[in-house]
Order: C-alpha cells, then structure tokens, then sequence
C-alpha cells in the first residue's frame, strides 16, 4: 500500500483513503478548529466513516454537540467503515450517549424478515404491521436476462409501482445492463457523473442507492461471483432494503450461501 501511495503522489494524484490521513496530518500540525459560529454538528450515514474520519471530527469540532446517525448493517465498502458503534462511542469519550431506533417502517413485513435474514446476527427491530409480496428469487438463463427485466418492469408499472430500480453491484454492470435493457423499455441510468434520480425506471450502482427508496428493486445479479464474500453480506443488505414493496433477485448459475441459506417461507422461487 505504501509504494502504491508514493507512486501515486508522484503522478499528482491524491487517493481519497490518503487524503483522509493527509488531512488529520495538517489538522495535528496546525491545530485547526471549527468556526465558533459553529455549535451543533449532525453526521449521517455514520457506518461509512472510519476512525481516523472521526479523529478529525473529533478535533476540528471539539466543544461542540454533535447528533450522529446511522445503521451498521448498512455498509457499502466493507474496507472503510467506523465498524462498530462502539468505535464510534469510544472516539468522542465518557460523554457520549447511544440511543436505538428499534421501529421500522419503510418496507412490508415480508421484505424486512428477508432482509433481516441476510444478516449474520439477528436484528432487533419493531416491524409496522403492514403485508405485502413475499421477495421473489428468479433464475433465468444468461441470456433471457434482459428480456425478463424488461417483463417484469412492465408487470410491476401494470400494478402501480411508481419508481423502480435495477440495482447493480458495479458500475460496468450498470452501463452494460442499460445498454441491453434501454433496447427494451424506457430506463435511465444513474451514475457518479448524474446522480440525479428523474424518471420512473433507473439502473443504478449498489453504492449510490443507499438513502433512496423505491416502489419495486431489482437486483440484476446474486450470483456468488457478485455476493459471495463475506464482507458482500451487508453491501446486499442494504441493496435489498432499498424496496418498499416488491423485491426481485435474479442469477443464472448459483446462489452465495448468504441467500441460499434463507428459511425458503420467506421468498417465493421463479424457474429454479
């Protein structure tokens, strides 16, 4: 790593997981300091900082209240992340106080007891009462893919839904499925460059689609090339529970161990 970060530096390039270290560096250095105008600070998505991340907030912001929120289940790089909770507690003190959110209300009860068995240990959440389509397993051969998203695109605008996302675990995946399913219907595909989320149909990478929430998900691809690390278990997760009411998973060859492994009441299987 250290002969990547010299080379790197000698091109004029700064890695964003060095410039965080740059950062603390000059912060140690100079002892630089939050404006005094500055007196409540509010972090969200606090899983996907790491420590070295809160240092900083830590040191720049001292003296000031500070609300941080976030799901540790909900990780997108499994490499850069706070990785507890308690690590985040630990960085700011004794003074810190820890309060959990148990309710949840965002997807139907079947889409939550499916997400909450992707993860390794068990989640302590109050579902809302609210039913609704168990999630659906679909194996289709590589090359009816396309065909059977467009398909049930066109079932799930027949029922209602609204805003539907293909989700894709890489960019490549997403340009190479838009390029296929734009043939097919009318999607728009959302990258770094256009994150904005317009249209009825998006394609979008599994790290750009954490916050946003959407009628029906797509998942292009669990095959255990994309989701078969253990560190792809939360990435899934929280790719899942993008969907309010329908959810869709779709591989051709097999299934990780991480959703073959779900208790079979819990999703209905198409075509295995």
């Amino acid at each position: 790593f250290a002969d990547d970060t010299v080379y790197a530096l000698g091109q004029g390039i700064v890695n964003y997981e060095d410039f965080v270290a740059m950062v603390y560096l000059k912060i140690a250095l100079e002892g630089e300091r939050a404006p005094a105008a500055i007196q409540h600070v509010i972090i969200d998505e606090a899983q996907d900082y790491t420590a070295v991340q809160y240092e900083i907030f830590r040191t720049v912001f001292r003296g000031c209240n500070m609300t941080i929120l976030g799901d540790a289940n909900q990780v997108v790089n499994a490499y850069m992340n706070a990785g507890s909770f308690d690590a985040i507690a630990g960085a700011f003190g004794a003074g810190s106080k820890r309060i959990a959110l148990t309710k949840s209300y965002r997807s139907s009860r079947e889409l939550a007891d499916f997400c909450a068995s992707l993860l390794a240990s068990p989640l302590r959440s109050e579902q809302l009462d609210r039913h609704g389509a168990k999630p659906k397993i679909v194996k289709v051969g590589h090359s009816g893919l396309h065909q059977r998203l467009a398909d049930d695109i066109a079932g799930l605008k027949s029922r209602g839904c609204r805003l539907i996302a293909v989700i894709c675990k890489t960019a490549p995946q997403c340009r190479a499925v838009y390029q296929a399913l734009g043939k097919l219907t009318d999607v728009r595909l959302i990258s770094n460059q256009n994150e904005a989320c317009s249209g009825d149909v998006v394609v979008i990478p599994s790290y750009l689609a954490k916050g946003l929430e959407f009628d029906a998900v797509l998942v292009n691809s669990v095959e255990t090339a994309d989701y078969g690390a253990p560190e792809d278990r939360k990435l899934l997760y929280t790719v899942c529970t993008r969907a309010l009411h329908e959810l869709y998973l779709y591989y051709s060859d097999t299934l990780p161990g991480l959703v073959s492994g779900i208790d079979e009441n819990l999703y209905t299987a198409d075509g295995a």
